[in-house]
């Protein structure tokens, strides 16, 4: 609390230069309070009116400002009689009562002061920049002008400690600290007569160099006063270049001889960095002040030097570049300077290319003009500026397509022929072929006849310099020729017939290249055989022109045009046989990527190709049968649509035919069912009429993969299957439902629900029987895994069936399979063949999920049944680290994640329990879990099936201790994010905009995970122990702005956020700071990763953000000023982070990342996952998942280890007490 002093006291000391004239003080605090108390005196005078007498004594200014005080050993005495002396200054403006030799003293005394600013010990600045703005308000440096006083060193040293010692972004308030400095600089440069040569080289350093590079704050203020005070040094500037410039040039001269000594040849080397230092100058100084300075370099322009003449070309480039008017207001002098592209020097012709060309993309009127001097640098000397040219010149093309010169087009293809290297030519033949696969439609189309007469030549050009060895080339060919094929449009003009035959024979030019009689390897074959696909396509598109074509069209047009086509169709016919020869010389397991080239989809096969087509493949895969029936598998899901599609529906009845024929070639009836299951699933109305004798078919089919694929055939027919179905398929799927496999079982049930229309008591009778099925005796069975397989089956698709009776239902889940299978019994070898307790344990779960959510929910049950997850899921992290106990929790893990997709279900799981998730997340014990669980959240967020605000939950998966790990979720946020983009971006063509300010944004916009990534790592398990760097934080941080950043100007809307969320407290913690250090480490990554790239505006966000209801916004209004991270905090830098696992260097040494060890296996996809996944009609069958019986003790195999210990403990901690503190890192060992 500040005492108030009394007017007559504070007149007193006023008046009182007895005081410090004999120094009656007792020791350093005596006059360090009266100091105080008289600065603070001063600091509330005012000036007195005109005629009235000064309020303090001048007697007691000029004993203030002697030695002993101003050079006082104790630093804060200085710095209250430099203060002091200000307010003196201030009140007795413009006069002043000090001496010549006093005002030397005073202001030395002032710089000292100043360079408080550089030092970092210096916590408490406040007086230090009260001392700044009372010298720039009252200009109190404008003294040093006097010529009298002779404060030339004074004045240089102000300057140099503004501009080079001094940095305002390292203080909390730099921006006023920039602004008096700069009010200062521009006081004295306006007052000053003359300007030293010292004094003009500490501003000019400023401009060159490392300063510039950065952009420092003495390159921002040095620039500053230049452009404030240019009508008095900017003749004075260009005198001194000048003049310096000649000296320099001068010097160079002398030591251009080569023969000189190695030392001569330093004391050059040093003139030319003087000479580049001083046009650096030249250009920023014509930035500042547009004055012409280019026309003072013509001289040396004519320099026998290279290295000279080099330097003033780019500094006239770069003034050009700059300034669109000087190349109109100096059009000579612009003419004298590109003579420099034929300069002698290739790496001056080189730099005047570079900057011709983007003068020319950006100025029409040089387009025209121009264009010769381009067109002549295709023909340089040097083969490295021709490839360079042409690039130029391709440039120019993309840029402008409409209005780039013929004669540049011309240049390229005459490149093509007449370059004496082959490498250039197939260059220029290149880039020539990408330019028109991009821009020739464009051209076809166009209004002008330049462009129509530009693509008619172009092919024939290139088709005489091809090269039938270079595989590359004739693919960009390739696509040259289909993407300048006139557009089939009715109405098709005289001149337009004449292109396409023109382009009809330089296809079957160019089929005939294609026609290779060397033997080739197998990878030459497959691109081969691609190409000859292509080319195939392009015939049709000739067949349609010709079609299009009107009768008007000249006869002898016609006739050219049809012969080029008759032509092109013997080829195709002969080359087809002659490929299919070529295939049957290689080998069984060579022949199935070539077959996918081969295979014309455009092309509609007829019955006889068709039973080729099916000989050829079927021998081939009865070949490979033998071995590997997953591969088979693979190749029918992959190859047959191509071999088969588009196919007519005789066709289908033909394989039916044929499935039903063979009957004992069991690998016959697997490859045609496979063939019309991907079929089917590709257009559902292929099958048509013909589903009831599919169905018959699968009712009599015996073998249990041949019976997936013909039901997940029929689940596909779902509008055909009810009028198919009849009592021998009902018969049939009722026993299947009620025996067969888990997997089995929901195909049945999903083709049963498709004949609901006609047979609407099947369902009903099969959920009855189901029911009966639930019996205690039947644990430990297959019977029962099947049962509840069904049972979810029958809540995802019929879910009234089951209402009545889902109690008994849900009582025999929870007590007789949840609760009795909650303890381990069993522990597998693998993670991929998971003992009986599991499976039964998973299918419980995902009975219990589906229930709940086809099911309403009182309130009550919903805090019930997340009550029940929430300690399964505790129940299991207090078990032994093992398969079991990891596989259980997985499935609670991806239960819960699937009820976060209902709204009542968010409401009441609470942040507590989110956390817990992460913790099983992030530190189980086994890498399996870990990779189930982050791919299961990946696809709920993917599909949108999760909504937005969770995505944290994958974020935070960039913790994982293993490396490969951390990289995939990595991956995974930057695929989620794309997504996320890719649907704001639909939603905004479908015309509405949403802005960030948007209410609506936080639904769509991912910017707004950060709020919820931020509030949860701010309850992150081991906080306290991540100071003070904070690592984890860091990774996190850094993969979601690395994703959320790419291509988009968000980063003035992270600063808005941030600075927000800084004045909102913790919900669940309002005296929690957490949240406060990571605003400001989050802000820290901002700034200094992202908020100097080239997508950041740097303008201020200029609408509201919205707020998380996570955070309430605080009554205090200090969180803004007041840095919360540690002094000692370090940026971790984005390469860093992306390569480093925080937690890794936490385990111990020897410590294994997974308490399993078994090989790494594949994460599992088995039909229930594919279910969750809304895969149900997944492609071919899995092995069915028997169980094991085999009982394997858990200490034998998988020791408890520290982190599964570790993991439980956190997990009871954080369950119980969600309000307190944060518990200790899942990987701290006691």
């Amino acid at each position: 609390m500040v005492t108030q002093k009394s007017p007559t006291k504070t007149r007193g000391l006023l008046q009182d230069a007895e005081y410090f004239a004999k120094k009656k003080y007792s020791n350093h605090k005596d006059l360090l309070s009266r100091l105080q108390d008289l600065f603070h005196a001063f600091r509330d005078l005012e000036q007195p009116a005109e005629g009235e007498a000064m309020p303090f004594s001048g007697n007691l200014a000029t004993s203030l400002v002697g030695e002993h005080y101003l050079s006082h050993p104790n630093t804060d005495i200085q710095l209250l009689v430099s203060c002091i002396v200000s307010d003196v200054f201030r009140v007795n403006a413009p006069e002043h009562p000090f001496s010549p030799e006093q005002l030397k003293n005073i202001f030395d005394a002032w710089l000292r002061q100043f360079e408080l600013f550089t030092k970092q010990k210096e916590k408490d600045k406040s007086q230090v920049v009260y001392l700044l703005e009372r010298t720039a308000q009252v200009k109190s440096f404008i003294v040093l002008t006097d010529p009298e006083l002779a404060c030339d060193k004074q004045t240089e040293t102000l300057f140099d400690l503004f501009l080079n010692k001094i940095v305002p972004d390292e203080l909390e308030i730099g921006h006023a600290v920039y602004k008096h400095m700069e009010e200062i600089l521009q006081a004295v440069l306006d007052e000053s007569e003359t300007i030293t040569h010292e004094l003009l080289n500490i501003i000019l350093d400023n401009l060159c160099g490392a300063p510039r590079k950065k952009k420092s704050h003495g390159y921002h203020l040095a620039k500053s006063i230049i452009a404030h005070t240019h009508d008095k040094l900017q003749g004075t500037l260009c005198h001194v270049m000048e003049r310096t410039l000649k000296e320099q040039f001068m010097a160079v001269r002398k030591y251009e001889d080569p023969a000189l000594s190695a030392e001569f040849g330093k004391h050059r080397q040093s003139h030319l960095q003087v000479i580049a230092k001083y046009m650096e100058m030249l250009e920023e100084l014509d930035l500042i002040h547009p004055v012409f300075l280019g026309a003072k370099l013509q001289p040396f322009l004519l320099e026998e030097s290279e290295d000279l003449r080099l330097k003033t070309v780019e500094t006239i480039c770069n003034i050009f570049k700059d300034r669109a008017m000087y190349r109109k207001e100096y059009r000579e002098f612009l003419d004298l300077f590109l003579g420099r592209c034929v300069d002698k020097s290739k790496k001056i012709r080189s730099k005047m290319l570079t900057w011709l060309q983007d003068l020319v993309i950006e100025d029409e009127t040089l387009r025209k003009t121009q264009a010769d001097k381009l067109s002549g640098m295709l023909k340089d000397n040097e083969d490295g500026l021709r490839r360079q040219a042409v690039n130029a010149v391709v440039e120019v093309a993309r840029k402008h397509p409409e209005t780039v010169p013929h004669k540049l087009i011309r240049g390229l293809a005459e490149r093509c022929k007449e370059d004496r290297k082959a490498i250039n030519r197939q260059h220029c033949m290149q880039k020539l072929c990408a330019l028109y696969v991009e821009l020739a439609p464009m051209w076809i189309t166009g209004n002008t006849e330049s462009p129509r007469d530009m693509y008619k030549w172009i092919p024939p050009t290139l088709m005489s310099f091809y090269n039938d060895r270079d595989v590359e080339v004739k693919n960009a060919m390739l696509h040259l020729m289909q993407s300048m094929l006139p557009p089939v449009v009715k109405g098709k003009d005289k001149a337009n017939g004449d292109s396409a035959s023109l382009y009809a024979k330089a296809v079957v030019d160019l089929y005939s290249c294609l026609e290779i009689k060397t033997p080739l390897k197998l990878n030459d074959m497959q691109q081969l055989l691609e190409l000859k696909i292509r080319l195939r396509q392009c015939v049709l598109q000739f067949l349609q022109l010709r079609s299009e074509m009107k009768d008007n069209s000249g006869a002898e047009v016609k006739h050219k045009y049809d012969s080029c086509i008759s032509m092109l169709m013997s080829k195709l016919g002969s080359s087809a046989r002659a490929d299919w020869t070529d295939l049957a010389k290689l080998r069984d397991e060579k022949i199935f990527k070539c077959l996918h080239a081969l295979i014309d989809p455009s092309k509609l096969p007829d019955m006889g190709e068709a039973t080729t087509l099916k000989d050829q493949v079927v021998s081939k895969v009865k070949a490979a049968i033998k071995n590997d029936q997953q591969h088979v598998v693979s190749f029918v899901q992959s190859l047959v649509p191509k071999l088969f599609f588009p196919v007519a529906p005789e066709h289908m009845l033909c394989m039916l035919d044929m499935l039903k024929e063979s009957k004992k070639d069991r690998g016959t009836r697997f490859t045609v069912m496979g063939a019309i299951y991907t079929l089917t699933k590709v257009l559902p109305a292929l099958l048509g009429d013909n589903t009831g004798k599919l169905a018959m078919l699968v009712a009599e089919e015996k073998d249990p993969e041949i019976l997936q694929l013909g039901l997940r055939t029929l689940s596909c027919t779902r509008e055909y299957l009810g009028d198919a179905a009849d009592s021998k398929l009902i018969k049939c799927l009722h026993g299947l439902a009620l025996e067969g496999p888990a997997v089995v079982r929901k195909l049945a049930l999903r083709c049963m629900h498709c004949t609901a229309r006609t047979n609407p008591s099947a369902l009903r009778d099969v959920s009855a029987a189901l029911q009966k099925q639930l019996v205690v005796g039947a644990r430990g069975t297959p019977a029962l895994l099947g049962t509840l397989k069904g049972l979810q089956t029958v809540f995802d698709v019929h879910p009234q069936s089951l209402k009545e009776a889902s109690g008994r239902v849900l009582k025999f889940v929870e007590t007789d399979v949840l609760k009795y299978f909650s303890e381990t019994r069993e522990t597998g070898l693998t993670w991929s063949a998971p003992p009986y307790e599991c499976v039964a344990w998973e299918h419980g779960i995902k009975l219990l999920v589906a229930y709940l959510l086809h099911i309403p929910q009182t309130d009550s049950d919903v805090q019930k049944y997340v009550k029940l997850l929430f300690g399964l899921l505790k129940c299991q992290n207090d078990g032994v680290a093992c398969i079991s106990t990891s596989r259980k929790s997985t499935s609670v893990f991806k239960g819960v994640v699937k009820l976060l997709q209902s709204p009542q279900f968010r409401r009441a799981i609470t942040p507590t329990h989110l956390r817990l998730l992460m913790v099983l997340n992030v530190f189980d014990g086994n890498e399996h879990a870990r990779e189930e669980m982050r791919t299961f959240l990946w696809r709920h967020l993917c599909t949108g099936r999760l909504i937005k605000k969770y995505c944290w939950m994958l974020i935070v998966n960039a913790l994982d201790h293993d490396k490969r790990h951390a990289a995939i979720a990595k991956d995974q946020v930057e695929k989620v994010i794309d997504r996320y983009r890719e649907q704001q971006r639909q939603f905004e063509r479908s015309g509405r905009r949403i802005d960030l300010s948007d209410p609506q944004a936080p639904l769509f916009c991912p910017e707004y995970i950060l709020p919820d990534l931020l509030y949860q790592m701010a309850h992150y398990p081991n906080f306290d122990q991540q100071h003070p760097h904070y690592e984890a934080m860091q990774t996190c941080f850094y993969v979601f702005f690395e994703a959320v950043t790419k291509d988009t100007d968000n980063v003035s809307f992270f600063y808005k956020l941030l600075q927000t969320l800084k004045q909102h407290n913790d919900v669940l913690q309002p005296k929690s700071k957490n949240t406060k250090i990571l605003c400001d480490i989050a802000f820290e990554i901002v700034h200094n990763e992202y908020g100097k790239t080239r997508t950041c505006s740097g303008k201020p966000f200029p609408g509201t953000v919205n707020i998380s209801r996570n955070f309430q916004a605080t009554q205090s209004v200090e969180d803004q000023a007041i840095s919360y991270k540690p002094s000692a905090f370090k940026l971790m830098g984005k390469s860093r982070a992306f390569k480093s696992v925080p937690l890794d260097a936490k385990m111990a040494k020897g410590e294994s990342g997974s308490p399993i060890k078994d090989a790494p296996a594949p994460p599992r996809t088995d039909e229930s996952d594919m279910e969750e996944d809304g895969d149900e009609e997944d492609a071919g069958p899995k092995r069915s998942l028997a169980p094991k019986r085999k009982r394997v003790s858990p200490a034998a195999d998988v020791p408890d280890t520290p982190t599964r210990v570790t993991r439980r403990r956190m997990g009871d901690a954080d369950a119980a007490s969600p309000a307190k503190s944060p518990a200790k890192s899942p990987r701290h060992k006691k």
